[in-house]
């Protein structure tokens, strides 16, 4: 479920991938519906003679010829047309037809008899602005067609005449051939290209085009805003528009692809996926059908209310009907929504739209004798644009290595899922599985994989605290190898959670300035930050609030004072609980990092701070990092403090330089009650170079 801002920005930006899943974002601001003029715009490429290339046969379209008239090929048609530009192979130096960026193209296009065995045909150039041009065609006495070549398809006032031109042939001159199928189509068998220039000077004008011209088989149908057509503006009135388009299903049922999709601009292209629960989706920023000569390409979107999302909708009989608007859009740009466009298509040749098989596979069961144990099950999901946080049970069962959990997937409850314990690692890996179908949808519970499909779950498992947690997305998809899904988890925890920090009653705080560099997981570097946080003693503890409050919003961490010779320091003991984090409500964990040196492999450790307080300056100061994390004894940040962090009123020039100096400034060992040693000869927790050290 994709969902982005769509924001209007000075500078204009190609298309990005939209790779990871987000959750719902507004629309802030955005282009108008504004239907702009097409602009065909020239780009020349030299033509350099005959082009062969291997060019994929429509399966649109029986490889059988028939016998017709001109009287037979009146009509209505889409011309469908696959675009190709030349690209250099770097490995051969050869140059390559490849497809362009929009490779596809579908124009209403017509065909009329002009006499006994001659038609002129409308349509099949690639210029929305001439859609009513003809070229002339003569059918021969075989069936077969022939278009002469060098025809006008339109005009430049600085550059021409741009005429239809053979890329297949010997010459441009050429003539085309066409073959009328048994299914109402009409191929040309040729490549062909706008030219224009004269003698040696002719240059290819966009791309090189294989056409055929498809019978209208369907209808597009919807209300959208009437624009004047002199001013380009709204004129606030809705008009029904219904256009003819060219609808074909692959063999197997799951795709549909209409040509003649909306009427943004001529020539739309669009893949419709089709589910077995009798459900349609078009995959949000994935299919580039627009092009616009000063901004670009743009993908299509599903526009839900005010967010960006896939384009959904039910597969009805011989119609499909879309449950929102769409819209035109690229990521840091803007784009054109169209909210109230919400189209049916119809099959108007009276067959039906196929549905496909649904997938299932092999169900888990519970092992004979197998007694299951009732675990608190926390997640998040999204109904619309709001999240949810649940609280609610779910089972689980062990046998040696086999881990089976019933409840994961929340809408059929009774459903089991099995996965596989590693020790080592502390991980329960669960492969993609099949939980059972859901008034008529099947459900396959895995991890969200992105343009991949579905991808095995791994999940943290906390042995001490016997609890199961898991960060990233969690997905029921409708196939196993489908990146089609009916809803998501951002994360779940299962296990009975430790008890936040909690300062005693009535505790005094005060507010503390914060400075230090602080790294986000979703950041490259660190950044310099600043802030406030509350800080309360009670006796030799001491309790901070927000150290972390963009990601545990108002949680505490306790330490404990300790003096030595060198100073006073505050611990703050490793893998303690400080709240649930705010964007999955998973558990969040506080720990520090020790290194003895550079060269050195550093480990997990107590968070130390060293205080001061000498009349002018009172302050704290982390002298190593300190780490937020999901996982007990581990440095796998969500976020960190680097040492030389600063609470309180710290004179300019302390920052983690300082706190180097601290710890490495005093050779001596002290015991956690201060009192110095030589060398420690006991087990026990030492205090060294500003570092607490486990002897054991």
């Amino acid at each position: 479920m994709k969902k982005y801002f769509l924001t209007l920005v000075a500078s204009f930006m190609t298309v990005i991938a939209f790779a990871q899943l987000k959750q719902p974002q507004v629309v802030s601001e955005i282009l108008t519906g504004v239907k702009p003029a097409m602009q065909h715009t020239v780009n020349p490429m030299k033509f350099t003679g005959k082009i062969q290339a291997p060019v994929k046969k429509q399966t649109t379209r029986r490889a059988v010829s028939r016998r017709v008239s001109a009287a037979d090929l009146e009509g209505e048609y889409i011309a469908c047309t696959y675009q190709y530009v030349t690209e250099k192979n770097e490995s051969t130096g050869a140059y390559e037809l490849v497809p362009s960026t929009i490779s596809r193209k579908g124009i209403t296009a017509r065909i009329e008899a002009t006499g006994e065995n001659t038609i002129a045909i409308y349509g099949i150039n690639t210029n929305a602005l001439a859609s009513e041009t003809k070229i002339d065609a003569t059918v021969n006495d075989d069936g077969s067609i022939t278009i002469a070549a060098g025809q006008t398809l339109w005009s430049h006032d600085t550059y021409g005449n741009f005429i239809m031109g053979n890329c297949s042939g010997e010459n441009i001159t050429d003539a085309f051939t066409g073959t009328a199928y048994d299914d109402g189509s009409i191929g040309i068998d040729q490549l062909w290209a706008e030219f224009y220039g004269t003698g040696d000077e002719q240059s290819i004008n966009g791309s090189i085009c294989r056409t055929f011209l498809a019978p209208v088989n369907g209808t597009m149908s919807y209300e959208t805003d009437e624009i004047n057509e002199t001013t380009g503006e709204e004129t606030g009135a809705r008009v029904e528009i219904s256009q003819n388009c060219f609808i074909s299903q692959s063999e197997d049922a799951k795709t549909v692809t209409v040509w003649n999709f909306h009427n943004f601009t001529l020539g739309e292209v669009v893949d419709i996926a089709i589910e077995p629960d009798k459900t349609f989706s078009i995959a949000g920023g994935e299919q580039m059908v627009y092009y616009h000569s000063k901004y670009g390409y743009f993908p299509l979107w599903g526009l839900n209310g005010n967010s960006l999302d896939d384009l959904t909708g039910k597969v009805e009989g011989a119609q499909l009907k879309a449950e929102m608007g769409l819209a035109y859009y690229i990521s840091g740009l803007g784009g054109f929504p169209f909210p109230n466009d919400i189209f049916t298509i119809d099959l108007t040749d009276g067959t039906e739209f196929a549905v496909p098989e649904a997938e299932t596979g092999e169900l888990v069961t519970l092992p004979e004798g197998l007694t299951a144990t009732e675990y608190p099950f926390s997640y998040s999901l999204y109904v619309g644009d709001e999240r949810q946080d649940v609280t609610s049970k779910a089972k689980v069962a062990k046998s040696e290595n086999d881990i089976y959990f019933q409840g994961l997937d929340v809408y059929i409850p009774e459903a089991w899922v099995k996965g596989t314990y590693d020790a080592e690692k502390g991980t329960v890996t669960i492969p993609v599985t099949y939980t059972g179908a859901d008034n008529g949808t099947p459900h396959f519970f895995a991890g969200y994989g992105g343009e991949d499909g579905p991808k095995e779950l791994v999940l943290d498992y906390d042995a001490d605290a016997d609890t199961y947690s898991y960060s990233a997305t969690i997905m029921i998809y409708k196939g196993s190898k489908t990146t089609s899904y009916a809803y998501f988890y951002n994360g779940l925890f299962l296990g009975t959670k430790p008890s936040p920090v909690t300062p005693p009653a009535g505790l005094q705080t005060v507010d503390m300035p914060l400075k230090g560099n602080y790294f986000d997981r979703d950041a490259k570097d660190p950044v310099e930050k600043t802030g406030t946080v509350k800080v309360g003693r009670d006796g030799a503890d001491l309790y901070i609030q927000n150290l972390f409050a963009d990601k545990v919003e108002g949680g505490w961490m306790k330490g404990t004072f300790t003096t030595t010779e060198n100073g006073q320091y505050v611990v703050f003991p490793m893998n303690q609980y400080v709240g649930d984090l705010s964007k999955n409500g998973l558990s969040a964990y506080l720990t520090g990092y020790y290194q003895e040196n550079e060269s050195a492999e550093g480990s997990v450790s107590d968070v130390i701070f060293s205080y001061t307080n000498d009349g002018t300056y009172e302050y704290y100061m982390a002298l190593n990092p300190v780490i937020l994390t999901r996982f007990k004894n581990s440095i796998k940040s969500e976020s960190f403090w680097q040492a030389g962090m600063t609470i309180g009123d710290a004179p300019t020039g302390i920052n983690a330089l300082n706190a180097d100096k601290v710890q490495k400034s005093d050779g001596a060992w002290y015991t956690i009650g201060g009192q110095r040693v030589a060398q420690p000869t006991q087990k026990g927790l030492y205090i060294h170079n500003g570092k607490k050290i486990v002897i054991k």
